[in-house]
């Protein structure tokens, strides 16, 4: 009987530590909430975009939330990553009460990754990019009415 509780003792033990390995090996991505934003603005080449819509603003931020596949583990230790070129998308949040904070979205190898300065970088899925480039097309929409205008 003894040695059966050691052995139950024992699997519960190893399944806290296991547990608590998982829960610290998926880190989430820190984001800021959409009521304390004032805006964003999206960086791609030349074309910048800055976005005031609440709507979108949850939008994209919830894309964010749901697009990380995992923490890679690499680590992002520059305020911006090196040598990704023109590729490079940066996403600045503008709070109300002042201040930004910046991810930056590029592809390598042909895997999406979302990079936090010195927070992490994540694998991410498809839908981010879906959300920023169906903003970015409607923007231009808007440019090209308003240039022809």
């Amino acid at each position: 009987m003894k040695q059966r509780m050691t052995a139950i003792a024992w699997a519960v033990v190893m399944f806290l530590i296991l547990t608590a390995c998982g829960f610290m090996a998926a880190e989430k991505l820190v984001l800021p909430s959409p009521e304390d934003l004032k805006e964003v603005t999206v960086t791609a080449s030349e074309l910048e975009l800055t976005a005031h819509s609440g709507a979108w603003i949850a939008q994209l931020l919830e894309a964010l939330e749901q697009g990380v596949r995992e923490k890679t583990g690499r680590a992002s230790a520059a305020d911006t990553p090196a040598g990704k070129g023109a590729g490079l998308i940066r996403l600045d949040f503008g709070f109300k009460n002042g201040g930004t904070s910046t991810l930056f979205l590029y592809r390598e190898d042909g895997r999406l990754f979302l990079e936090q300065p010195y927070q992490g970088i994540y694998e991410m899925d498809a839908s981010l990019e879906y959300v920023l480039r169906s903003q970015i097309a409607l923007a231009m929409a808007r440019q090209q009415t308003t240039k022809q205008e």
